[in-house]
């Protein structure tokens, strides 16, 4: 049972938590005094960066307590989300997605290790993984990190979160932990990545998931996320009833992770893929941001271009997108902060190997085999060709 600390202010809920998460997450002390009663006798709460024990007791009944801050009063409610057990996880990629995430779980005393290299990997064995967030920042230190997931031992889930590139190669690794009963959920950009798993590890249960967040590597141990949302959306493909992916939902839950449960996890994927394949390769080409991308008549255009050959690629296999989307996708577009840009766009910047073949170049493959032309994309492929394996190529 995880519990978690709701904040609202004069306009509303301004944050939702875990409590010790909260306590312990480096936040400025804007709530200094906190009384709370319950059924287990009145505490106190002095400074928000007090270390509170992971499975610190909490009330199973909602309380309000009050705090002060500038004379103003706030509503503060601690409530518990029953039957939230700790789960042992492995996340497979550990940047800004497996990272952020998974960061996330293991602060609310779930058992995670995180699989990573280089110097990422030293930092965060050394001084654990920081995640530097807009939504509220958090250390976890002791992180239990590796390069080889056959060193954690068999998990109850892995968060599958690598580069789209490398998807081949860490699903080789994972065949010594994969067992009857290892669920493997995929937040990866693009559409073809459980397929490429299922091709390597037969058998696995294997599904696909969406996360949306704007983040990524700053510096090694550190997770740099600058977005007003950070949502998993997840479900079992057909929508049927999936205990795992349950079980998984009221753990993320608990750690205060926004969860989505999909109706149909495909078709979520693919409005991502509508949206991302779009943003990706026009930042990443461009080197600007959302801002002036979506207010230059001339790049608008290729955005939208980009937009609707990826939704008729969609519609042609298996119509999980329809014309109809596309204001939905370009008013999502439309709604990023004008400073936001893709991590492919990051990963130019820095000289490293580029997703282009699986944004891009995966709604011309797939086009291709339906017959739907995608110039726009097929473009964009070309025009990074030269940098799309990195600095090395």
């Amino acid at each position: 049972m995880a519990c978690l600390l709701e904040i609202e202010g004069t306009k509303g809920v301004r944050s939702v938590m875990p409590l010790h998460a909260m306590l312990s997450a480096g936040r400025p002390a804007c709530h200094p005094e906190i009384e709370c009663s319950a059924r287990q006798g009145r505490f106190l709460l002095i400074d928000w960066h007090r270390q509170v024990p992971p499975r610190t007791s909490c009330p199973k009944t909602v309380r309000e307590a009050k705090s002060r801050q500038l004379g103003q009063s706030r509503r503060i409610t601690l409530t518990s989300i029953e039957k939230a057990v700790a789960m042992k996880i492995l996340v497979m990629g550990s940047g800004g997605v497996g990272g952020y995430f998974g960061g996330r779980l293991a602060g609310a005393g779930n058992d995670v290790t995180f699989v990573a290299r280089g110097a990422h990997l030293a930092a965060i064995q050394k001084d654990g993984l920081h995640l530097d967030s807009q939504l509220g920042n958090l250390t976890v230190k002791p992180a239990k990190a590796t390069a080889d997931p056959a060193e954690a031992g068999v998990p109850d889930l892995i968060l599958f979160a690598t580069k789209m590139g490398d998807t081949e190669g860490a699903a080789k690794q994972l065949a010594p932990i994969v067992r009857d009963g290892v669920t493997i959920i995929t937040f990866q950009n693009g559409v073809e990545g459980p397929d490429i798993i299922r091709r390597v590890l037969p058998g696995a249960r294997v599904l696909p998931g969406v996360a949306r967040i704007a983040s990524h590597i700053p510096r090694p141990g550190v997770i740099d996320q600058r977005s007003p949302f950070a949502r998993l959306e997840i479900g079992a493909p057909g929508g049927g009833p999936a205990p795992d992916v349950d079980a998984f939902a009221k753990t993320a839950k608990a750690a205060g992770i926004d969860v989505v449960m999909a109706d149909s996890i495909e078709r979520n994927v693919w409005l991502k893929f509508g949206m991302l394949s779009a943003f990706s390769g026009m930042t990443a080409l461009t080197g600007h941001t959302a801002g002036p991308i979506r207010t230059n008549p001339k790049t608008r255009a290729l955005l939208e271009a980009c937009v609707r050959e990826t939704i008729a690629v969609g519609d042609a296999d298996g119509g999980w997108l329809k014309p109809a989307d596309f204001e939905v996708l370009m008013k999502a577009i439309d709604g990023n902060p004008p400073a936001m840009t893709a991590s492919m766009a990051h990963d130019r910047q820095a000289g490293k190997p580029l997703e282009v073949d699986y944004l891009s170049g995966a709604v011309v493959r797939i086009g291709a085999r339906h017959g739907v032309p995608t110039p726009t994309h097929q473009f964009i492929v070309q025009a990074l060709a030269l940098d799309a394996g990195g600095k090395a190529s």
